[in-house]
């Protein structure tokens, strides 16, 4: 960042290096012989660093899938309720008496 504090102490120990004629590649390499990975604006792509680069992207897949599984399950689902209405019948009575009161109404 620009305006961090510990931004211009890091400047001038690059600005020393480069001074002392050392390649971009040796100047990462000492900082991150002091400073540990944590220096480094992104991990690397060797080793446990490489399984930092690909558990979101795998993460992201599995619940894409997951998600692909419940909506296929949900919309190929035989609603219960649908299959009970279907089967009951309203006697010829009861219905002969809600018509009559349905035009008595009307």
């Amino acid at each position: 960042m620009l305006n961090c504090g510990s931004a211009t102490p890091l400047r001038t120990e690059i600005q020393e290096h480069l001074k002392q004629g050392k390649s971009q590649k040796e100047i990462v390499e000492a900082f991150v012989a002091k400073y540990s990975k944590v220096i480094l604006a992104a991990p690397t792509t060797q080793g446990f660093d490489l399984a930092v680069w690909l558990a979101p992207f795998a993460a992201l897949s599995f619940g894409l899938v997951v998600v692909y599984f419940v909506i296929k399950a949900w919309t190929q689902r035989n609603p219960a309720v649908a299959g009970f209405a279907s089967t009951r019948v309203i006697p010829d009575a009861y219905r002969d008496k809600m018509e009559k009161e349905l035009k008595d109404l009307g």
